[in-house]
């Protein structure tokens, strides 16, 4: 029997094609892009078969019992995880939200400190990305603040910066910061750690938990 991914079947398996649905009217449902619902199936959290021509397909019952368990329906699963931006360059956040946007998650924007502590007290997000320089506060001093709360003391927390050294590195790290980027950084890094700090195991159990 051929090798497939983690989630997936092979062809030989595929009942017939009445009651199946393609990556895109998944992630019409959900609201999602096909990539994130590919995420979804790669790692396992969707159920899915695969067409002879390399195609995911979904049952729909299947699709129901993943909605069921993410909260019930589309809004629920949409965007997947909430990751909070934080940064007064309205470039930076547009880049920041299409690039996670399109890898399936929620994005929310700050420009300031204040505005992000009152986003993440009415919603916690699951990861913050945030300016080490902002408007009237520092995003070390963010970092400390939002440690207090008990729904963000686990939360990963990535700070970015163009003035990128050893000192700005050693107050970063020390605030409880996860990973300091540079500017410019490269879209697929971004994406690539958010997904590492998302899945890491601890940080998954208790991103499950929240709602």
């Amino acid at each position: 029997m051929p090798k497939t991914r983690k989630g997936t079947k092979t062809a030989a398996l595929l009942p017939g094609r009445h009651g199946l649905l393609s990556t895109g009217d998944v992630a019409r449902v959900c609201g999602v892009t096909r990539d994130g619902v590919a995420h979804w199936i790669r790692a396992g959290k969707l159920q899915a078969f695969r067409t002879p021509g390399g195609h995911f397909r979904v049952r729909d019952e299947d699709l129901r019992a993943f909605l069921r368990k993410s909260g019930g329906g589309p809004v629920s699963c949409a965007g997947g995880r909430r990751i909070l931006v934080v940064d007064d360059e309205p470039a930076i956040c547009a880049l920041l939200q299409d690039l996670l946007t399109e890898a399936g998650y929620q994005v929310q924007l700050a420009a300031t400190m204040a505005d992000a502590l009152a986003k993440a007290d009415a919603l916690p997000p699951h990861l913050v990305i945030t300016d080490v320089a902002l408007p009237g506060g520092d995003g070390t001093v963010l970092a400390r603040s939002l440690r207090t709360r008990p729904t963000m003391a686990g939360v990963p927390i990535i700070a970015v910066t163009g003035a990128f050294d050893s000192q700005v590195t050693a107050r970063v790290y020390d605030a409880g910061i996860d990973l300091l980027l540079a500017k410019p950084f490269r879209p697929d890094q971004v994406v690539g750690e958010v997904r590492r700090l998302l899945e890491s195991g601890a940080v998954a159990a208790m991103a499950e938990s929240q709602p």
